[in-house]
């Protein structure tokens, strides 16, 4: 992908303890930012949301008490809520 090319060895993917540019974290403040991959496999069991169970769990509530998600496009667009086939439930 061009945006690997591009971007990919720029992402903090590797201080997140993430194996994919497309989903990562990092902390500035007292705010843990997570960045999730939409075009990156996101189903029950998938390395995305392992990672995103681990990375949750480590983060120090206390210590940092603000957590924010970002996903660059919807994981689900639907014409209507019954089309809708994500797996995953938040």
């Amino acid at each position: 992908m061009a945006y690997d090319y591009r971007w990919g060895r720029h992402l903090p993917f590797g201080l997140a303890n993430s194996t994919d540019p497309h989903y990562y974290s990092f902390e500035v403040g007292g705010v843990h930012w997570v960045i999730l991959g939409s075009y990156t496999d996101f189903d029950e069991g998938s390395p995305q949301l392992q990672w995103l169970a681990s990375d949750l769990a480590a983060v120090n509530r206390t210590r940092t008490p603000w957590l924010v998600a970002a996903v660059h496009s919807p994981w689900c667009v639907a014409l209507a809520l019954s089309a809708c086939h994500c797996s995953c439930r938040f």
